[in-house]
């Protein structure tokens, strides 16, 4: 598996993986466009030619804090470490001091990975997804790391 850059050229193959991943909570295709062109960082994990996995980040500078804005793994790529390193790989492009997420707190398997990262639950977020679930925000302190891996 290799990380790279993702750019508009990917909009098809993210927007299949977004949809097995996401369902009901996949971004529309323009919110997804316009990330696949100005998102800060935005890395796509492939294995061999196929997408498996994607991950969208911002700076909020004033704030010092990276957000994580989107991650999905394909469900036939799972508990292979995609999800791992793509995180891994957005922290480091980042580069902030603190850097948060939000996920359903009924994903159970997403906040086992997050925490065994390093990140720790915040707050909660009142019906925050569609259906009216609450978001779960979780931070995390990452350490500093020399530079970026480029790609």
């Amino acid at each position: 598996m290799i990380l790279l850059t993702a750019s508009w050229r990917d909009f098809w193959r993210v927007w299949q993986v977004q949809g097995v991943t996401f369902g009901r909570d996949a971004w529309d295709p323009l919110d997804l466009l316009l990330q696949l062109i100005f998102a800060p960082v935005r890395i796509k994990a492939l294995d061999g030619e196929r997408l498996v996995g994607y991950v969208f980040g911002e700076r909020r500078q004033r704030e010092g804090v990276g957000w994580i804005t989107a991650l999905g793994v394909h469900p036939d790529s799972r508990r292979r470490g995609v999800g791992r390193q793509l995180l891994q790989a957005a922290e480091a492009r980042l580069a902030m001091p603190r850097v948060c997420l939000t996920v359903r707190p009924s994903n159970q398997t997403a906040i086992h990975l997050y925490a065994q990262l390093g990140y720790q639950q915040t707050r909660r977020i009142p019906r925050y997804y569609p259906g009216g679930e609450d978001g779960q925000q979780m931070d995390k302190i990452p350490a500093a790391s020399p530079s970026a891996e480029p790609f």
